[in-house]
């Protein structure tokens, strides 16, 4: 079976655990039915309704979800049969993130304009979510040279340390070639 996609599971991580818990244990734990309660009051009413007609006995209509939510029903069959997956989703979806973010960054360096323009419009959607010194400004401090992860982590507390290393680490392999 393929993983599924790493970054959405990860996303959702507290209702895949619980959910695949719940099928693993053949019986639906409080904790699930109130993360189940709380997707479908956040407007997740699909795959809710998908997540208590599975854990009742029907199959999944995936043909009710989108791909979202159809690679959430796919993390919750693969944890169900390797529980030990979700232990390694943070540390997987957070390299996966750094690789995509440093093959941005190198564009960005060597002036594409649509590179460019996705670093700076996570800026501002950082500062417009009320979040300075983020990574989104770190990822800016990177694309104009920075390269001294300390220095990074000084200048952006908000930043994930581990994020920012692994960033610079792949953008120096990409430079490197």
């Amino acid at each position: 079976m393929q993983e599924p996609a790493t970054q959405i599971c990860a996303v959702h991580q507290e209702l895949i655990t619980t959910v695949a818990a719940s099928r693993r244990n053949d019986e639906i734990s409080e904790a699930t039915i109130g993360i189940i309660e709380q997707y479908h009051n956040d407007g997740w009413v699909k795959l809710a309704h998908v997540l208590n007609t599975w854990l009742n006995g029907a199959e999944p209509d995936m043909a009710l979800l989108d791909e979202e939510d159809q690679e959430i029903i796919r993390g919750i069959q693969h944890a169900t049969e390797y529980p030990e997956w979700l232990d390694s989703l943070p540390e997987k979806a957070r390299e996966e993130a750094a690789q995509g973010i440093a093959q941005l960054i190198f564009a960005a360096t060597w002036g594409d304009h649509s590179a460019l323009d996705v670093i700076s419009n996570m800026r501002e959607a950082a500062h417009d979510a009320g979040v300075e010194r983020s990574a989104a400004h770190a990822f800016v401090a990177i694309v104009e040279g920075e390269r001294d992860a300390s220095s990074i982590e000084r200048l952006y507390p908000q930043a994930d340390s581990v994020l920012i290393r692994l960033v610079i680490e792949r953008l120096e392999n990409l430079e490197s070639e």
